[in-house]
């Protein structure tokens, strides 16, 4: 600094560089990962190779109804084929207003495959912004159903499901278009700091770009099952749409990510892309399901608490905490959380993408200090849509590029690098907001407000009350001689905002309290009241008055009735989830978030909840053993099970392995009654699934004599032993099992000497899962130490066969050797055994 001084003493101290030009060159240098390949193609051109390669793999599932990559691909092709023949092509863009079913994701599909950009609309919008949007886009049509049509203006021309599915041939061919990487795929609007929204244009490559990056870090595992629980109104939407189903994966839709627990398909997912807050929301629902292999969390800030929680998951999944604006295309920056001991960061820019923090001069700043952080690479938008005022705003030359025309995004929001590389998030640097997700500029907000009768000044803003709730909230001023009215306010803006930018709460005011300075101070303003509507009804039941309390203690309110609507006294979704959670664990109550919105009162869901009074007061109707043993329906998981088994034959690809390695005397007998035992307890180890009048059913067959070969390897020398030990694994992962026959569920003795020995088990997946062996082998434990107490243990003198006798088993052993990495571990390697095991210690016990 000081050389730089002395060098240029007339320069503004400001411009004044802190940098050496080798510490300036390493930051450059370290803004991003290494370039990664973008194909020259479109979006959606991975996803049609993909159809031809799988076309009968399932490629969206919605409730029950599963729907092939050749289905969906076949609708698309009409759709696009349709456009065509309606003039639709590259220079077009079509308004997409649709309810969240499959077709919606056949109509995007087509509407990118005519070479036409599609333009979002969400049917919850109010009718005056679902206007503005389509005008502004200047769509040529958009695409409706009939009980949405009176949503959109007169002006523009519809086209209605119920009328195109009349006409559409699903086929096999495709439209040939030539889509240029720099062209238009979609637009998605954002809140406006002047009062109007504004479209971000997104084009083919920025997409593209996208998926690259995802592609190098999630495996096909990974994006088996992705939860696509975002609006298409939102950015998240792009990767959980169009990223499993480039790469053969399925997406599992459902109108939000907290209805992941009440999905049929919930043990399908196997990756969650959702914000913070909703995810919260499900680890208090306990709706997170074994199968989630990673989580990505995005558009708000992740706290180290919730982080933790993830962690410390029985199966916890790989978390990554991501960032990015929709004007870079979804994601910017990646950061893999594995503990939780430090503040999450944002971490680095993805591949094909560049950060740099920076000052007032677009100067990099040196680590630790303070700058602005602006984005560049592959997924920087085109623009605003027609804004070209704002784009030269927010979009700027980069200085650091050398390839012409290359512009990077100012994302105003403050951040620093941190001494190991990463970026840690610091704060906003203007009025936008995060909430639950959405993207709310207060400008926005506040420009409304202001055009209300009445109204003066007005203020908004995100409070936090309560740990855990922030909640939009709105301050007026009144001009001279007029009266407000809050809730007269909120009604006025719901005909104009989308419900997650009304505020809460409106609050008039005389004046605003300010500093000593004379700005308005923040923190004065007085926190709003939250109170019932219109005349109180007291409880008249203890369900009503615990559904009241509950509620009283969750919103904030001293006195709720049981006519008082749940959202008008400041609930959300998030809150109605944590409901749901305290009325099951106090009361043992379920009730679902589709009742919640349906019957929006206490009176309301008294009535609905299954609840009797006795002596020990109110609990849920006993459970029943069924009267039969007829045949049983599957689960829509074990359905999905089924018929891969069917489609593909045996395999061992949803194997569970297990292996457990036993010192001291073993008592066989008593091994071999403990697992008879736990067999016995449990319907689903004695099921077997078979095929009548073309549907599967379960079959449950009242008793079972389990055997338990032992495969004695003591007599060979160490290395031969250690290498059939380790074939022996290996076959107990890879053997195939057969649906039809019970039980799905093996077990294997090997004796490696007179008190070393160890125990293989492996179940099928359509019976069990993570959480399954886990009670397993926890029974297992218990009833092998209640039997031991009255017996003696004896050694393992009589074998069922020796080695010799198990070659003949050799010949049913599948070798994938994609399968071996699965089976290649004993469990004395894994944590928590000691108390997984209760067994006599002079008996049976682990080794660590």
């Amino acid at each position: 600094l000081l050389e730089a001084a002395v060098a240029e003493p007339q320069a503004p101290v400001g411009t004044l560089v802190f940098l050496t030009e080798e510490e300036r060159a390493a930051l450059l240098r370290d803004s991003g990962e290494a370039p990664l390949p973008i194909p020259d193609e479109s979006l959606v051109a991975a996803i049609w190779r993909q159809a031809e390669a799988t076309p009968d793999a399932i490629a969206l599932i919605e409730g029950s109804q599963t729907i092939s990559y050749r289905a969906l691909l076949r609708r698309a092709n009409a759709w696009s084929h349709w456009l065509r023949g309606r003039g639709i092509d590259t220079r077009h863009r079509v308004g997409v207003c649709l309810p969240r079913t499959p077709e919606l994701l056949a109509v995007l599909l087509g509407i990118l495959k005519s070479g036409a950009a599609y333009v979002p609309i969400d049917p919850a919008y109010p009718t005056e912004r679902i206007a503005y949007l389509l005008e502004d886009a200047q769509v040529e049509a958009a695409i409706t159903t009939r009980s949405l049509s009176d949503l959109l203006p007169p002006g523009v021309q519809q086209w209605t499901l119920e009328t195109v599915t009349t006409e559409l041939q699903p086929c096999d061919v495709a439209v040939e278009v030539a889509i240029a990487g720099g062209q238009l795929a979609y637009l998605i609007y954002t809140s406006g700091s002047t009062g109007k929204p504004k479209g971000v244009a997104i084009t083919h490559r920025n997409a593209v770009a996208l998926l690259a990056w995802a592609q190098t870090v999630y495996s096909q595992a990974d994006i088996r099952g992705v939860l696509a629980g975002t609006s298409v109104c939102f950015d998240l939407s792009i990767y959980e749409l169009f990223l499993p189903l480039s790469l053969g994966g399925m997406v599992i839709l459902a109108d939000t990510a907290t209805q992941l627990p009440d999905i049929p398909a919930s043990q399908a997912v196997t990756l969650i892309n959702t914000v913070p807050s909703a995810l919260s929301a499900l680890l208090d629902l306990d709706g997170v399901p074994s199968s989630v292999r990673a989580i990505n969390l995005a558009g708000e800030a992740l706290s180290r608490e919730l982080a933790e929680q993830i962690l410390q998951l029985p199966r916890a999944p790989r978390l990554y905490n991501l960032y990015g604006p929709s004007e870079d295309t979804t994601y910017s920056t990646a950061f893999q959380v594995v503990s939780s001991a430090l503040k999450p960061r944002i971490g680095r820019a993805i591949a094909n993408s560049r950060a740099y923090v920076l000052d007032a001069f677009l100067q990099p700043v040196p680590p630790n200090t303070a700058g602005e952080l602006y984005l560049a690479g592959e997924g920087v938008a085109r623009g605003y849509w027609l804004r070209p005022d704002l784009t030269a705003e927010r979009f700027v030359p980069n200085p650091f590029s050398s390839r012409p025309g290359e512009r990077m995004y100012r994302t105003g929001d403050h951040v620093r690098w941190l001494a190991d590389g990463e970026l840690d998030y610091l704060r906003r640097l203007d009025q936008q907001v995060k909430l639950r997700g959405y993207r709310i500029e207060l400008g926005e907000v506040e420009s409304r407000l202001r055009e209300q009768g009445g109204v003066g000044q007005a203020l908004a803003l995100v409070r936090e009350d309560q740990p855990g709730d922030r909640r939009l909230v709105a301050y007026v001023l009144p001009e001279d001689g007029a009266s407000l009215d809050g809730e007269w306010l909120q009604s006025a803006l719901s005909r104009q905002l989308p419900g997650h930018m009304v505020p809460s709460a409106i609050v008039t005011l005389a004046e605003f309290p300010l500093t000593a300075n004379g700005k308005i101070d923040r923190k004065a303003l007085p926190v709003p009241e939250r109170g019932p509507e219109g005349e109180y009804t007291a409880p008249r039941t203890e369900t009503e008055e615990s559904l009241t309390q509950v509620w009283s203690e969750l919103l904030g309110v001293e006195r709720v009735g049981v006519h008082d609507n749940f959202f008008s006294l400041g609930g959300h979704s998030l809150l109605a989830v944590r409901m749901i959670s305290q009325l099951r664990s106090r009361h043992g109550w379920e009730v679902s978030i589709r009742q919640v919105f349906e019957t929006p009162t206490a009176a309301g869901l008294a009535a609905g909840l299954a609840v009797r009074e006795d002596g020990d007061g109110w609990q849920p109707p006993p459970l029943r053993r069924r009267d039969n043993d007829d045949a049983l329906p599957l689960s829509f998981a074990q359905q999905r099970l089924w018929f891969l088994w069917r489609l593909d034959g045996p395999s061992a690809a949803y194997n569970i392995p297990l292996g457990l390695r036993l010192q001291g005397p073993l008592s066989l007998p008593l091994l071999t009654r403990s697992l008879r035992e736990v067999v016995q307890r449990h319907e689903v180890l004695r099921t077997r699934f078979v095929e009548v009048d073309g549907e599967p059913v379960q079959r449950v067959e009242p008793a079972l004599a389990l055997s338990i070969p032992v495969v004695d390897v003591s007599a060979l020398p160490q290395r031969q032993r250690e290498a059939q030990v380790r074939e022996l694994t290996r076959w107990n992962a890879q053997a195939a099992f057969d649906l039809e026959r019970a039980p799905l569920l093996r077990a294997t003795v090997v004796r490696e000497g007179a008190e070393r020995h160890g125990l293989l088990l492996c179940m099928h997946h359509i019976v069990s899962d993570g959480w399954s062996m886990g009670v397993l082998m926890r029974e297992f434990g218990q009833v092998y130490s209640a039997f031991a107490e009255g017996a003696e243990s004896s050694p393992l003198s009589e074998l069922p066969i020796q080695y010799a006798d198990y070659a003949q088993w050799q010949r049913s052993w599948l070798r994938d050797e994609a399968l071996e990495a699965q089976a290649s571990y004993w469990i004395e390697e894994l944590s928590g055994l000691p108390a997984l095991l209760e067994l006599p210690t002079d008996r049976v016990r682990p080794a660590q």
